[in-house]
């Protein structure tokens, strides 16, 4: 039988047998490795298998010759009987060199030996080669195509550190291809001077384990007035993830320590290490660039620092007793007393003594458990003795027996059940619960061949299984599909697969039952019952993360690393959680006396008082969300908050002209209808025909029509009015915080033209800005000719009434005083009685208006009725948020202290601007360079931290450094950051202000900055008004004002000048000069200033580009620039 040829998998991921595979890499250093596919029988306890190679370097020019084969330098996994592939590898280092621009030649066979002990035997087989063919080249022709694995942690253990990378923290660009993950070690922070090492002897290609992440989110809140309470109604978002690993274990210690990777970290025995030696880890991800046809590897992860857990397990039990060892001491006493009394079996003190022996040896092995009971470790040792993780039988564990004896219990089963209380008891000192079987969870795809002419519907709860094998003795095992999906015959386009053919819908499953037995392969569900016949049914991946009851062992385990936790309310352990979740890049924590730390400024007291924290996050997962959202609409109340008509002032009484003297009716509060316009002086109603609504929304203009005419108008009539108006022209949004509006739609799906709306974000970064709890809205500008319709009228919605399910209307914003509930659609039948036959939940702008049966009412269980009312124009918002802040959120929610306020934030992102040239090498593909150019450029800023500065030297360093590029023509002509950047707390410090103006009015004086105060320039008012800006004078934000002849209207007032210059009132009255300024405003630079200068970041702020900011970079020949062109 022929001997199977070495299998390269690492750099090559996707080698062919026979076929001589090429790459290209800037490492000198190759690490080469695969398998030995084996072939059943083929080894034998006195075989053994190995890899030889030989290796040929060229040069250009230059031909190499072949080296003879060698088994220097390969490591080959262990093998026996039972294996059906041996792991290889080759580490050229001190064994082949190479340079840049080299073509190394290798080949690999297979070599089966007779195994000798301390030696190796002749040879007895061996098989065709393996070829590969590595291109040795310029590191800057390399093209970054991926981005540092982000959501790295470390799960500690007894003399092990497993460090895990999410398979959903994984970014991968360009023409990369997934080709594994590496992970490196160093023994100190930052590599230390010695730098991290490669852990790993083999690319890690495949996850090898998973977790369910669940948490709360709050969908809506009701509010219930007749019981004052607040219904907050929440679903569970589950995600599964899994995770590539590698356990950092004592064996992998020696090995790096053998290799002279790290130095030596074991004490004197050899065996043991320090348990207060900590070890500092990273990740990187490896992809494959099919274009250029060459590895690459990311940049280094956030760093993990971990220790091995010290877990005491070797414990001292107490001395046992033996009903012999007490009949022993029951006869030595009496025998002091009296030596002529017998106590041979069958005499009467052994009667009586016998008795009280075996309830003592009863008492002293419950006292054994007991003692056992009072550590985790030696409960799990009277558990499981032999230490294989599962709970001992009767059978193997004399102790158990002895137990089982002494509380007179016959079977194997209520003891164990006694013994994993008592683990059970042991978790809940640390909040833990034991974990209960898992359903296996995966996806089915439901398809068919042929056109569907009627909707395929798959409802929720529908069964599909396995084949149950009748001759194995195994049953089917069937799953639950997880929500409706409908194939739609109407528009069965979007569902047809080219690829397959077939019209395809796929559905998330669960397993009936939990249990491993729920994790099935990819292709065995095939078996769907009472849906279309011509449909079926298939699984293109395993079902994954079915497990059984938590075994005693693995939450021993759990409640072990409860105890050895950290202290997560520490900056590091904030830091530490942020980072563990996927997605994020980065994170910077703003604690008490951080410069950025504006939340805990107490104005009172002028002092910081602590007790907040702020994170602030940089990474993304955008999340397209819609809102049905709706306008409050507010009627003038009296002081009690009833319900009143307004007297209006009459402003022209010839034209009928009347204006409202309610201050919170105006441009941005309009009036919206009126019900009713009253002549009290003249006791008549005027007629509403031809009434409009003008000026800013706040004035009235009645029709000069015959009815109106009649009744006349006079300056000084006492007029009345019944009127709505919009409170707000802003809706806030439910998920926060946005980042874009991308449409918004009114009731009847109608698409609102985009300059009707704009986002709006009213609040500080440094308060609630930009977090979950921000308050981001969309401001709405309409008029007369938008036609927009103010309310919305509603009849016959149908509802079906249940006892103790509220019943929702359809709309939001409704009008609980036009809700009419009638048993038919006729208007025939007598409307339903409120509060008699039904209650009203009111809802809001924001959340929905419910019905409910009222016990003893007309309306009976399952009766369907007719719901009439008037509610608000409901529009329809879709908009993008960042998910991800809800997801560190959640995480820092589970960890933080109870009593502590953290609020996680998006960090600031500016984009950077450039424009310069770059003068190419003779030859050199100018398309080609520029692309170079930009890759170097953006891997340059997207490698800077928050705070970093991008310097002009760096840029330059990094564009001469890419391949085809000879130097940067001087100056450069662009390097800012780019307009409408956001510029958070430039730090003005005291300076020096004039006086200008004084408002005799007010009597408050303004003062104007004498020069230019600002870093950057901006626009009037230091940007767009819909977004936050403000002037803070000794950290309180003053109030920005709309122009700078208002800033004198009042006290702590503020505005920003595009020169730079500020303008403000003091919040004391006493001049400006001995406070301290700081300014939040957003860039402007008119398009002919091009600025040029390092670029610097706040702690909070990073910096980023795209092919916007890229755009102005330019190629040129070098003979041009000879010629001075």
């Amino acid at each position: 039988m022929s001997l199977a040829a070495p299998t390269i998998l690492y750099p090559m991921t996707d080698w062919v047998s026979g076929v001589e595979e090429t790459y290209s890499s800037s490492d000198l250093v190759q690490m080469i490795s695969g398998e030995i596919p084996v072939v059943v029988s083929e080894i034998d306890d006195e075989t053994m298998l190995s890899v030889q190679y030989r290796y040929k370097v060229s040069y250009p020019g230059q031909a190499g010759t072949w080296s003879s084969y060698s088994e220097s330098g390969i490591t080959v996994g262990a093998t026996s009987t039972a294996v059906i592939a041996v792991p290889w590898s080759l580490n050229t280092s001190g064994i082949i060199t190479l340079v840049d621009n080299a073509t190394l030649n290798l080949q690999f066979k297979t070599i089966k030996r007779r195994r000798i002990v301390n030696d190796v035997g002749p040879i007895l087989g061996e098989s065709s080669v393996s070829s590969l063919v590595v291109n040795i080249i310029d590191e800057d022709e390399i093209e970054a195509s991926s981005q540092p694995p982000t959501g790295v942690d470390l799960k500690r253990a007894k003399d092990s550190i497993k460090i895990r990378v999410p398979a959903n923290g994984l970014r991968i660009s360009g023409d990369g291809n997934f080709a594994g993950c590496n992970f490196y070690l160093a023994l100190e922070p930052g590599g230390g001077e010695d730098g991290y090492a490669l852990a790993n002897s083999f690319l890690i290609t495949d996850p090898d384990s998973a977790e369910t992440v669940t948490s709360t989110i709050e969908e809506s809140e009701t509010e219930d007035s007749t019981n004052d309470i607040t219904i907050t109604t929440t679903r569970d978002r589950t995600r599964l993830i899994q995770y590539y690993t590698l356990s950092i274990t004592k064996t992998v210690l020696r090995r790096m320590v053998n290799d002279g990777s790290i130095s030596d970290v074991f004490l004197a025995d050899g065996q043991s290490i320090d348990r207060d030696r900590r070890f500092y880890l990273v990740a990187t991800l490896v992809t494959y660039d099919q274009v250029l046809n060459e590895a690459v590897e990311s940049p280094y992860s956030f760093e993990q620092e971990g220790q091995f857990v010290d877990f005491q397990t070797q414990y001292l039990t107490l001395p046992s007793r033996s009903r012999t060892d007490v009949l022993f001491s029951i006869s030595q006493d009496i025998f002091q007393n009296n030596e002529l009394v017998s106590v041979i079996p069958g005499s009467v003190l052994r009667d009586i003594s016998d008795p009280v022996a075996t309830e003592f040896e009863r008492f002293y092995v419950i006292q054994d458990f007991l003692f056992a009971c009072l550590s985790v470790d030696t409960l799990l040792q009277f558990d499981d003795a032999n230490g294989d993780g599962i709970s001992d039988s009767l059978e193997e564990n004399v102790r158990k027996r002895k137990l089982a004896d002494a509380l007179t219990i016959s079977s194997f089963t209520p003891l164990q059940n006694f013994i994993d209380q008592q683990f059970n008891k042991m978790g809940s000192n640390y909040d833990l619960t034991r974990k209960g079987s898992q359903k296996a969870r995966g996806t089915v795809t439901f398809y068919m061949t042929q056109r569907p002419t009627e909707d395929i519907i798959v409802s929720d709860g529908t069964t599909v299984s396995t084949e149950a094998d009748v001759d194995a003795g195994t049953q089917a095992t069937e799953f639950l599909v997880q929500g409706s999906k409908i194939l739609d015959a109407d528009n069965p386009d979007p569902f047809y697969n080219p690829d397959t053919k077939r019209y395809e819908i796929t559905a998330n499953i669960e397993a009936r039952f939990g249990g491993t037995a729920g994790n099935v392969p990819a292709g065995t569900i095939t078996i769907v019952t009472g849906l279309n016949p011509l449909l079926r049914v298939e699984n293109n991946s395993p079902t994954l993360y079915g497990s059984n009851t938590e075994t005693n062992a693995r939450f021993a385990t759990r409640i072990k690393m409860a105890r050895a936790s950290y202290d997560s309310g520490t900056e590091t352990g904030y830091a530490s959680t942020s980072n563990g979740v996927p997605g994020v890049l980065e994170a910077r924590v703003e604690k008490e006396d951080d410069p950025l730390m504006m939340r805990d400024y107490d104005e009172e007291s002028k002092k910081h008082i602590g007790g907040k924290v702020d994170i602030y996050v940089r990474g993304e997962s955008i999340t397209q969300v819609v809102d049905q959202v709706a306008f409050r609409y507010e009627y003038p109340t009296d002081t009690f908050g009833n319900k009143v008509g307004e007297q209006f002032y009459v402003t022209n009484s010839s034209e009928y002209r009347i204006r409202t003297k309610n201050p919170n009716v105006g441009s941005e509060s309009p009036i919206v209808i009126v019900h009713s316009v009253r002549n009290v002086t003249r006791n008549s109603n005027y007629s509403l025909d031809g009434l409009r609504i003008i000026g800013d929304g706040d004035t009235i203009l009645l029709d000069a029509n015959l009815t109106n005419q009649n009744i006349g108008m006079a300056a000084l009539d006492v007029i009345m009015v019944d009127y709505r108006y919009r409170s707000s022209n802003e809706l806030i949004l439910s998920e926060q915080p946005v980042i874009e509006v991308v449409s918004v739609t009114d009731t009847n799906d109608a698409t609102i033209d985009s300059s009707k709306y704009e986002l709006t974000k009213s609040e500080d970064i440094l308060q609630n800005g930009e977090s979950t709890i921000a308050k981001d809205s969309v401001k709405f500008y309409f008029n007369d000719s938008d036609n927009i319709n103010e309310l919305v009228s509603v009849e016959n919605e149908e509802k079906d009434m249940l006892i103790n399910v509220p019943a929702k209307l359809n709309l939001k914003g409704v009008d609980i005083d036009t809700i009419v509930v009638k048993p038919d659609n006729t208007g025939t039948g007598s409307a339903y009685r409120l509060n008699v036959d039904y209650t009203v939940t009111p809802g809001s702008v924001t959340t929905y208006t419910y019905i409910s049966l009222k016990d003893n009412g007309m309306i009976r269980n399952g009766d369907r009725v007719y719901v009439d009312y008037e509610a608000s124009e409901n529009f329809n918002v879709t908009y993008t948020v960042n998910n991800l802040l809800s997801q560190v959120q959640d995480a820092i929610d589970s960890m933080k202290h109870a009593c502590a306020d953290t609020i996680v934030k998006n960090a600031v992102g500016n984009y950077a601007d450039f424009a310069f040239k770059v003068v190419a090498k003779t030859g050199t593909d100018k398309t080609l360079l520029k692309s170079r150019v930009q890759t170097a450029l953006a891997n340059l800023v997207g490698h800077l931290k928050m705070g970093d500065t991008l310097t002009q030297g760096a840029v330059i360093n990094a564009i001469v450094g890419v391949k085809g590029a000879k130097e940067i023509q001087m100056p450069i002509t662009r390097m800012m950051k780019r307009n409408s950047s956001y510029i958070v707390l430039d730090d003005i410090g005291e300076t020096t202000f004039e006086i200008y103006q004084k408002t005799s009015r007010s009597g408050v004086t303004s003062y104007r900055s004498v020069n230019s105060v600002l870093t950057y320039k901006t626009s009037d008012g230091g940007g767009d008004s819909n977004l936050y800006r403000a002037v803070y004078e000794n950290n309180i934000p003053l109030t920005l004002v709309d122009n700078a002849s208002l800033v004198s209207s009042a006290s702590g007032s503020a505005y920003i000048q595009s020169d730079g210059r500020i303008i403000v009132s003091t919040t004391d009255g006493l001049p400006p000069q001995s406070k301290s300024y700081k300014a939040t405003y957003y860039t402007f630079y008119p398009a002919d200033e091009n600025v040029v200068q390092d670029i610097e970041t706040a702690q909070i702020e990073y910096l980023r580009v795209d092919s916007l900011s890229l755009k102005g970079i330019e190629i040129v020949d070098e003979t041009i620039v000879k010629r001075g062109l």
